[in-house]
């Protein structure tokens, strides 16, 4: 439970402020309030120039965090579900496409667009799957990780 109110707090701070705008990019300085935010994840810094409109969820709980914070209309693929998606999201969840019964493959993961991969495990980013995060950055998709699977200490409230 603590991991899902860890996510929610970190993904709100990208996704909930205009998530839902798919208005193109425009020149600098037209950025959403509280934009550019830059994010330091498990070794990764990403600066955002306007919060995600094109996200993609790999995991049964990055999925359901997205789709806790309203955000499906934003979302354009889910993959990886480990259980049956909670009955309040279900939905919603319904709204969105499945690339893959587990992780979609790079080509497959691209073919979507997406500008946006939230993983809730390490293995979302495998390398060996041509999934890398830096892979996925010099394509131009930004992702992010839940820091659970990337601390070597507990990840607790005090953490958030």
């Amino acid at each position: 439970m603590a991991a899902r109110w860890l996510i929610a707090g970190l993904t709100s701070a990208l996704l909930v402020s205009g998530c839902a705008s798919t208005a193109a990019p425009g020149a600098a300085g037209d950025a959403p309030p509280g934009f550019p935010v830059t994010v330091d994840n498990c070794g990764v810094s990403t600066t955002y120039d306007r919060p995600p409109a094109r996200a993609v969820a790999l995991n049964q709980h990055a999925i359901e965090t997205l789709l806790a914070l309203g955000l499906e209309n934003s979302m354009v693929g889910t993959s990886y579900l480990d259980d049956r998606i909670l009955p309040e999201y279900q939905a919603a969840y319904d709204t969105v496409p499945v690339l893959a019964k587990e992780y979609p493959s790079y080509e497959s993961l691209l073919a979507v667009e997406p500008d946006f991969v939230y993983g809730g495990w390490d293995s979302a980013f495998d390398e060996k799957e041509g999934r890398g995060r830096q892979r996925l950055t010099d394509a131009g998709v930004h992702t992010y990780l839940n820091i659970e699977d990337c601390r070597s200490e507990p990840v607790a409230v005090s953490t958030v």
